[in-house]
């Protein structure tokens, strides 16, 4: 069982503590399937093979390493180290609503996966490391400080969405802020493949860019130091502002529509 905490435990004011519970158990890989067990009755102890010693009784944990590692972590590490990944990650998920609003809030997952889908409200989000997958809910305005994944990466807001350090996405990003505007220009920026909702967007990319099913009611801007192209539908309310000097420009999706 583990509490998620964040990377840096300094006691300083511009530093939360994320409490949730993970666990694994004989009764359970969850929280909820734990105690449900353990209302229940149900014993996880079950005959075990010790070598050399024959047959006794013990409680397993038999949990999934491979859900926020990769198999070589998993092959390389202990399991002590897996149990300790898996309720880390696990309890970062249970950890509810976070409040932080005006401050900066440093997490590190290590290579594992991060996700804070409540009604979070952050002020600026640092990740500290390459996180695989990061999925991020802000009820208004979000500033992201360094971002690094080498999966996707999902943010959704209630305000504007800011960057304030280079955001580089190993896979497809998605970016929900109807309503609002999305300004991620930092010039080091490295996306994959994005698509937006929101009002008015300005996107940079220090490479090839691929639009994803992007709407916009305002403006939307992309600047890009490659190729830029479209994997999905583009809808633009306002004026569209593609700079790529000595690059190609193909957005030929048949149901584009731009104003």
């Amino acid at each position: 069982m583990a509490s998620r905490f964040c990377s840096d435990m300094s006691f300083q004011p511009s530093r939360i503590v994320i409490t949730g519970i993970g666990l694994t158990s004989p009764n359970g890989n969850t929280l909820a399937e734990f105690r449900q067990n353990l209302l229940n009755g149900v014993s996880g102890v079950q005959p075990f093979e010790v070598r050399y010693m024959g047959q006794s009784l013990a409680g397993i944990c038999d949990f999934d390493p491979l859900k926020y590692q990769k198999r070589k972590e998993v092959r390389v590490g202990t399991r002590a180290a897996s149990i300790s990944i898996y309720c880390a990650n696990e309890a970062i998920t249970d950890s509810g609503v976070i409040t932080n609003d005006g401050q900066t809030a440093v997490l590190n997952a290590g290579t594992n996966a991060i996700t804070l889908d409540q009604s979070n409200d952050f002020g600026t989000l640092d990740f500290d490391g390459s996180v695989t997958n990061l999925a991020v809910t802000d009820s208004d305005d979000l500033i992201l400080a360094a971002v690094t994944t080498s999966g996707t990466l999902q943010v959704t807001a209630g305000g504007a969405l800011t960057d304030s350090g280079t955001i580089v996405a190993g896979g497809a990003t998605t970016i929900s802020n109807t309503g609002n505007t999305v300004v991620l220009d930092d010039a080091s920026n490295n996306f994959a493949a994005i698509g937006v909702t929101g009002s008015d967007v300005t996107l940079v990319d220090t490479n090839a860019i691929d639009l994803a099913a992007t709407t916009t009611t305002g403006t939307l801007s992309v600047t890009a130091g490659g190729a830029v192209s479209d994997s999905g539908t583009i809808v633009a309310g306002g004026a569209t502002t593609i700079s790529n000097a000595g690059n190609t420009v193909i957005l030929d999706d048949a149901a584009n529509n731009f104003t």
